[in-house]
């Protein structure tokens, strides 16, 4: 690991408005909210006068020195080039299997139903994941989801679980999930997880999963 130190301009904390702290107890007041989401993802690091201070491998460190050095660097682009640079990447396939779909409220052309579902990840993810949704179909080719998915299992070598927030639609056939790792839910080697993700998923079609995440 390296200790890399940021300057991304000196912030102010106003008078009128109270200190607000991070789970590290840094400071964080006087920051834009984008650059609260950047600071929150980050990985070890310690609050310094002029910017931040990261340990960060060394294949984030090469492209944090490309993104920093870059002539065209703005202040907004840089906030979101730390963030893309320092997270980790996880790929590959998902499975839905058992799927139990059962109707609670019908008024056709609208239904409304729960789906318990076995998740299988496999990948830099290999993992089995227990999911409830819920489903809202305002027609026959159009569906709005939600639920929570219980993941336990391996990433990059850690062992541990945590739970993923799933949205999305499904439309004409065509299935587009966002997701959103739970904040706080990470146990084991996991503890700590944050992160989100996503998947585009066709019948009978492989569905490829992304997951950009960091652990501390």
């Amino acid at each position: 690991m390296r200790q890399v130190f940021l300057s991304i301009g000196r912030f102010q904390i106003p008078d009128h408005q109270p200190e607000m702290l991070d789970e590290r107890f840094q400071v964080l007041a006087g920051r834009q909210p984008q650059e609260l989401e950047v600071l929150e993802a980050f990985g070890p690091m310690q609050q310094a006068a002029r910017g931040i201070v990261l340990l960060v491998d060394d294949d984030a460190f090469e492209r944090l020195s490309q993104i920093y050095n870059s002539p065209r660097r703005t202040r907004a682009r840089l906030v979101t080039s730390i963030k893309e640079a320092i997270m980790n990447k996880a790929k590959g396939t998902i499975l839905h299997n058992n799927w139990d779909e059962k109707p609670y409220h019908e008024a056709p052309p609208q239904k409304s139903t729960k789906a318990s579902i076995d998740v299988v990840f496999k990948g830099d993810l290999a993992a089995d994941a227990k999911t409830d949704f819920l489903m809202q179909y305002p027609n026959d080719s159009l569906c709005h989801y939600s639920g929570y998915l219980l993941v336990d299992g391996t990433l990059a070598g850690r062992k541990g679980t945590f739970m993923i927030y799933e949205v999305g639609t499904w439309e004409n056939g065509v299935a587009s999930s966002s997701w959103e790792i739970v904040k706080g839910s990470g146990t084991g080697e996991l503890a700590g997880i944050s992160g989100k993700g996503s998947y585009a998923a066709e019948h009978d079609k492989t569905v490829h999963y992304e997951i950009d995440y960091t652990l501390p």
